[in-house]
């Protein structure tokens, strides 16, 4: 029942969840400390190392945040072939040493925002690869990532496996 924005057309690239957009990122570098409050956010690690994060340095990368309240399923963003997937075991409730989580708006603490870079490097986290059908998009790297109390990760898709855009991945 989850409407997919251009079902057909391989030019459109959907949200893989029922999520609010939190950062984008051009021209990314392995390594590096490119986004605000000193976070380090680094494909290499987001990535775990894998031998396929090489291809991802200079790309982009849109991160959203999942509330806890949220439908928590991912779809796929493209039509495509599941290249890898696999899950990454991580912290839970873990959070970067160098951050101070008092919000001065607030006046209180807001730790699972604050540190989104960090934990989509050392959180339990999805990590599936899909080629698209469209040879313009090419390779996209899907992160889903355990956060706080929802911390585990489940994926529902096997490597070799065509999907649709909008299909359920996890």
């Amino acid at each position: 029942m989850r409407p997919v924005a251009g079902p057909e057309d391989d030019n459109v690239v959907v949200n893989a969840c029922e999520s609010k957009m939190y950062k984008i990122g051009h021209d990314v570098k392995e390594r590096e400390q490119f986004w605000i409050k000193g976070q380090p956010y680094s494909v290499k690690d987001m990535l775990a190392f894998d031998d396929l994060h090489p291809q991802f340095i200079g790309g982009t990368i849109y991160q959203a945040f999942l509330s806890a309240l949220s439908y928590h399923r991912w779809h796929c963003p493209v039509a495509g072939v599941v290249k890898k997937a696999y899950v990454v075991p991580g912290t839970y409730y873990s959070e970067p040493l160098y951050e101070d989580f008092v919000d001065a708006e607030s006046k209180g603490t807001n730790g699972e925002t604050t540190s989104q870079e960090y934990l989509s490097a050392v959180a339990t986290r999805a990590i599936m690869f899909i080629e698209s059908d469209n040879p313009k998009i090419g390779m996209i790297a899907l992160l889903g990532i355990g956060m706080t109390e929802v911390s585990t990760c489940e994926i529902t898709v096997k490597e070799g496996q065509h999907v649709n855009k909008g299909a359920e991945l996890g």
